[in-house]
């Protein structure tokens, strides 16, 4: 995962470095900023009840969505009406599975809590007052192993592909601002099964998906 990442940001240097020198018809907005965010992660799970050994009870696991932050800084890179934009985001979402043993005993297995992620999106403007702006992307999302539950087990790579609408104003004569509505969609099985593990045995499999509200500063 280290690794992974010192790769992604030494390209997310060069590309800013190539797009600063180019600086014919560059707007002044063009460059880096921050972004912070809202988002809901949402649990698409598919579960089936099992027993376990050695008792009459039995496990069963339900999806548990939750709200949590994102936080980031990005670089725009615009060619005429379209505009390319890497950044480096980090996410604290508690989205869990909750498992039910039996009524007075429940446990909470946290998905990705804690992620470092990796989104490039493609935004096209309309330049119209009413109208907002289009975007679609990809996501590569790398889970801090370190700090989530120990069951279910689960990957600690998934790509989520994303489609949302941006609205920019100004901030003065030099400062922008983008409003920002954002869907992502998991495309990845996140659970990892381990075979005699009754909480791994009662999920067949869980997407984690993403519906949030930014705002992006530059």
């Amino acid at each position: 995962m280290k690794k992974a990442l010192i790769l992604v940001t030494l390209i997310l240097v060069v590309t800013a470095s190539k797009a600063q020198k180019d600086t014919t018809n560059q707007p002044k907005f063009q460059n880096l900023g921050f972004l912070l965010g809202a988002t809901q992660g949402v649990l698409r799970l598919d579960s089936r009840a099992v027993f376990i050994p050695n008792t009459s009870r039995v496990l069963s696991a339900s999806p548990v969505s939750v709200w949590g932050i994102h936080a980031g800084v990005f670089y725009n890179i615009e060619k005429e009406n379209w505009i390319f934009r890497p950044a480096i985001e980090a996410s604290i979402i508690n989205s869990h599975i909750k498992y039910d043993v039996q009524k007075t005993l429940k446990e909470e297995g946290y998905i990705y809590p804690v992620s470092i992620e990796v989104p490039f999106h493609v935004m096209y403007k309309f330049n119209k007052k009413f109208v907002p702006d289009i975007l679609i992307g990809a996501r590569a999302i790398f889970a801090n192993n370190s700090l989530k539950s120990v069951q279910p087990p689960t990957t600690s790579f998934t790509p989520n592909f994303e489609a949302g609408l941006s609205k920019r104003t100004t901030l003065g004569k030099k400062n922008a601002m983008r409003f920002e509505l954002l869907y992502s969609r998991g495309t990845s099985n996140l659970h990892s099964p381990e075979i005699g593990n009754e909480y791994s045995e009662s999920i067949n499999s869980v997407f984690r998906d993403y519906i949030s509200l930014r705002i992006y500063f530059n």
